[in-house]
């Protein structure tokens, strides 16, 4: 089985939410793909694949809950693929802040920008190469959580009871 790595969309503007925040949060460019089919087709589980962790791809899903998803962004004709790229001056000062691991990112986005092409050009090579040219040259990576000094003490204080209680219980 293929790995996938969209985000389908399937119940309107409160997926697109999550979807939004999620690119948002971890300073991705979003590719939404409107299929004209129920199924997540392989040629897209490819693209996700190939582009994980530098756009985030997600499937709107052509169902009367998504209407208001496809108004939005002016989608009238399936299949339809847009890209909101992450505008050039944040993508400059991600890179700056690239060693401060602790910020946390706001993303800005430039004016969606849509696949101008007749269905038939809904191939790999050209899709690949429109995905690339808004998709990040590195990969985001997810920060890990760091714990503070205070929460590694209460750890280490509730192990150390807890050991010493232990220890108390075997000796009666």
């Amino acid at each position: 089985m293929m790995p996938s790595y969209i985000e389908e969309i399937v119940n309107g503007k409160e997926d697109l939410e999550k979807f939004e925040g999620k690119a948002g949060r971890n300073g991705l460019p979003k590719g939404l793909l409107f299929p004209s089919k129920d199924k997540t087709m392989p040629l897209v589980k490819f693209l996700s694949t190939e582009f994980r962790r530098r756009i985030l791809l997600g499937e709107v899903k052509p169902t009367k809950k998504n209407k208001d998803v496809m108004d939005r962004f002016g989608v009238t004709d399936l299949p339809a693929l847009i890209v909101i790229p992450v505008s050039s001056n944040d993508d400059a000062k991600k890179e700056a802040d690239d060693d401060d691991d602790d910020a946390v990112v706001e993303t800005s986005y430039d004016d969606p920008v849509r696949y101008e092409r007749k269905k038939e050009d809904f191939t790999r090579h050209k899709l690949h190469s429109f995905l690339s040219k808004f998709a990040l040259k590195k990969i985001v990576t997810p920060a890990k959580k760091k714990t503070t000094d205070k929460k590694k003490e209460e750890s280490k204080k509730t192990t150390d009871s807890t050991t010493k209680k232990a220890g108390v219980k075997e000796e009666l």
